[in-house]
């Protein structure tokens, strides 16, 4: 039985920025004609530190394709990172539900996402987004937990779980 390939999960980091207006990915069958395949994801201005981002392609062929990033100044000019080949793995049989721990917890969380989760964001009572990070379905992702004592939600992919920090 031939199932389809898992979204490719590109991730890159910045050392720093100065005038960065943000990045556009771009994909490749060959590594040689490129198309832009995601809308501007905004970079940070000018930064000091480090900034993590990460972009899912869920349209991703099964086959080896390449990929680069067109990163674009304020002032309109472009620079192109390397081009990086990835061949997407194929989705997994069986899914993987989501998984976190200790709950209730304290100052630090761990979250195992479910199948499909390219991110997990916790909300509060209200529903408002206080906290999102990158992810890939499956892979534990360790994070603090800067969040006053509270009931919270956590959601990653398709599935939503109750959190309680203490």
């Amino acid at each position: 039985m031939h199932t389809p390939p898992r979204p490719v999960q590109l991730t890159w980091t910045t050392a720093s920025e100065r005038d960065n207006h943000g990045f556009v990915v771009e994909r490749s069958p060959d590594g040689r004609t490129f198309a832009a395949i995601s809308d501007l994801i905004v970079g940070q201005g000018t930064s000091a530190t480090p900034t993590h981002y990460a972009w899912a392609d869920e349209t991703a062929p099964a086959e080896r394709v390449y990929y680069r990033l067109r990163q674009l100044d304020t002032d309109g000019t472009a620079t192109y990172s390397s081009i990086v080949a990835v061949r997407p793995k194929q989705r997994e049989t069986s899914p993987v539900p989501l998984e976190m721990y200790p709950n209730p917890a304290h100052d630090l969380l761990s979250v195992r996402p479910p199948t499909g989760a390219t991110q997990v964001q916790i909300l509060d009572a209200t529903g408002r987004v206080v906290l999102t990070l990158p992810a890939t379905a499956g892979e534990v992702v360790r994070f603090a937990l800067p969040l006053p004592r509270g009931v919270y939600a956590v959601k990653a992919g398709p599935e939503t779980a109750r959190l309680v920090i203490e």
